[in-house]
């Protein structure tokens, strides 16, 4: 006790005290943590670049999309309607869309203030009970345009959910038509409507789709050139590839822009709403572009549109 006591040393098995060998003193020469750190990551990303390159093998991303018209030459003129030019020579046309919701048109007017074509909505479908209806401004636009020697199409405002409906909506077009000589084609107009009571509010893409082409194939066997309305966002109700594969040429709407944005070929561009046409008012204006891939005005066999451009 007192100052003469003293801890016991400390001694290995047998009582012996430890001893480090030189073996021992190399071993605890231990790699830092840091490293094996590194080489996990290292592991990690070398795997993920072996699997994305595998998966690039099978999977490639589709090209971007490239516009058939090049657009340094759509040129907005003072009066503020585009025209366009390949080459130097023009290769569009000017044309205006009406429906009952324009009082009486001059078209004389219209025909001296460098309108090309017309299309004439012929009929509609409700949107809430699904009746369809003749425009009562038909006959007189279609009557009055053509007697100025206008290009005239026509266009069939849809509310259609089903094909059997697309089809009915074609059949009545046909039998408006009689037989009536048109330039240009008669057109599946199918829009999406805000009211909260409209009838086309679940009309699925495939649904949509697969009305648009059942509405042009009936329109095709009555000898007439079939064609599809639609904006940006109603071209999502789409499968356009489907449309073009059929050969039928689009109908696009979108305003306020001096390149339109979408991503898809069309024929025709309407550009405006707001248009101010002599005998019309302020109207829809559109360009028809003829050398669209899928032309609106029919090909005859030369390979040819038959427009009178």
């Amino acid at each position: 006790m007192g100052s003469h006591s003293r801890a016991p040393e400390s001694r290995g098995r047998g009582g012996v005290s430890p001893r480090r060998t030189n073996t021992q003193v190399a071993g605890d020469k231990r790699i830092p943590w840091w490293v094996y750190v590194l080489i996990v990551l290292g592991v990690a990303v070398i795997g993920t670049v072996v699997i994305l390159s595998l998966q690039s093998c099978g999977h490639k991303e589709p090209p971007s999309y490239v516009s058939p018209y090049d657009w340094s030459q759509v040129v907005r003129g003072d009066d503020g309607r585009f025209t366009y030019t390949e080459d130097g020579v023009p290769a569009s046309q000017t044309g205006i869309d009406v429906s009952n919701h324009e009082s009486d048109i001059d078209w004389k007017a219209v025909a001296g203030d460098g309108i090309d074509f017309a299309f004439v909505r012929i009929g509609y479908r409700g949107y809430t009970e699904g009746g369809i209806f003749v425009d009562d401004r038909f006959e007189a636009n279609y009557r009055g345009a053509r007697g100025e020697e206008l290009a005239v199409g026509v266009y069939f405002f849809s509310q259609a959910t089903t094909v059997e409906e697309a089809q009915e909506e074609a059949d009545f077009v046909i039998e408006q038509l009689r037989g009536r000589q048109l330039e240009l084609p008669v057109v599946f107009d199918f829009e999406s409507v805000g009211d909260g009571d409209a009838r086309t509010h679940d009309v699925t893409r495939e649904q949509c789709t697969a009305n648009a082409l059942a509405f042009c194939q009936r329109v095709s066997e009555a000898g007439y050139r079939p064609m599809v309305y639609m904006n940006l966002r109603d071209s999502s109700r789409y499968d356009l590839e489907q449309l073009q594969a059929a050969g039928i040429p689009i109908w696009y709407a979108q305003y306020d822009v001096e390149v339109a944005q979408a991503q898809f070929d069309f024929a025709i561009w309407q550009y405006s709403e707001s248009a101010s046409v002599a005998g019309a008012g302020e109207v829809d204006i559109d360009i028809l572009f003829l050398t669209a891939p899928i032309p609106a005005y029919p090909v005859v066999a030369s390979g040819e549109t038959t427009n009178r451009g």
